[in-house]
């Protein structure tokens, strides 16, 4: 019979140790097993910040012992991602609420949110800015940049994926912006074509990281990567299409936002491993590749005239 740790920090270690004898891949928001630990153990156990380090050394009920095995069962045995087992993750300096519907929001656009949008959008230019959170998931990238804005006077967050816009409402809720945030399921700019109160609407920003793993990729995906939705990570529209380098979604993109920009709007689009090959194919459009400070690469910002 196993035996376990008797206490939170005892279980801090001994998490530690398991999670560093089980081949796991850190990819969604943590980059080491002692902070995967320490995450999962304050989920299971409730642990606030006014908790003091006595309290921690408190004797675990049953109860919480089994919360604890359940939460490192799952995070060693299903692989799943800890986002997924404790149903949050931070992004942008902000919580947000995440489960299998989405993919774990991991964007460095986070960091041009961060830095509103600077140098990009210009002071004399940040008044009543309409913002699009295209292929929105879980709402994190438009509504951290409402959050971190206040030059945002309009956010639209759309997604194909009906599940994913449940997700996104959470966190729409989360942050009372049911008044402010428009929610819209889409297939790209669908929505905006189809209905006429939108038909004529251009945007300041556009925030988009769409699917863009390129299929050599899709098929040796770590175990972890494998419980996010497919549909949120795969470049090409079908699973019968041929495209190899995961840009299909990102051409329609790049084809289509120019009618949905104002002049001197910005695309901010991320196509992460998928680098090379969007440079090889966009090279004439003068994408502005962003050098981030967390080292992070394959983020663009391109402005609406070079899509003319």
């Amino acid at each position: 019979m196993a035996t376990f740790p008797t206490t939170a920090l005892e279980w801090l270690d001994y998490g530690d140790e398991l999670l560093q004898k089980t081949p796991l891949y850190y990819g969604h928001g943590k980059d080491n097993p002692r902070d995967e630990a320490a995450a999962l153990i304050t989920y299971a156990l409730d642990i606030l910040p006014e908790h003091s380090e006595d309290s921690l050394m408190l004797t675990l009920t049953d109860s919480e012992q089994k919360k604890l095995q359940d939460v490192f069962f799952q995070r060693t045995e299903k692989r799943l991602p800890t986002p997924y087992i404790t149903k949050q993750i931070h992004f942008a300096r902000y919580p947000f609420y995440v489960d299998k519907r989405v993919i774990v929001p991991r964007s460095p656009i986070a960091e041009i949110i961060e830095n509103q949008f600077m140098p990009w959008i210009d002071a004399e230019a940040r008044n009543n800015l309409s913002l699009l959170d295209l292929c929105c998931g879980s709402g994190c990238l438009g509504i951290a940049s409402w959050l971190h804005c206040d030059f945002i006077a309009e956010l639209y967050l759309s997604d194909i994926s009906q599940e994913a816009l449940e997700v996104a409402k959470i966190n729409i809720e989360r942050y009372d912006l049911e008044q402010q945030a428009i929610l819209l399921q889409s297939d790209l700019f669908s929505a905006f074509k189809q209905n006429p109160k939108f038909n004529n609407k251009k945007m300041d920003i556009i925030l988009c990281n769409p699917p863009y793993v390129n299929l050599a990729d899709m098929e040796a995906l770590p175990a972890e990567y494998q419980h996010e939705p497919s549909l949120a990570l795969d470049g090409r529209r079908s699973a019968q299409s041929q495209c190899e380098d995961g840009l299909e979604i990102v051409d329609q993109i790049l084809a289509q936002c120019i009618h949905y920009l104002n002049p001197d709007g910005w695309l901010f689009l991320e196509v992460g491993a998928s680098q090379e090959a969007f440079e090889k194919k966009y090279a004439h459009l003068y994408p502005i590749e962003i050098e981030f400070e967390c080292e992070a690469f394959g983020v663009y910002a391109i402005q609406a005239r070079a899509l003319q």
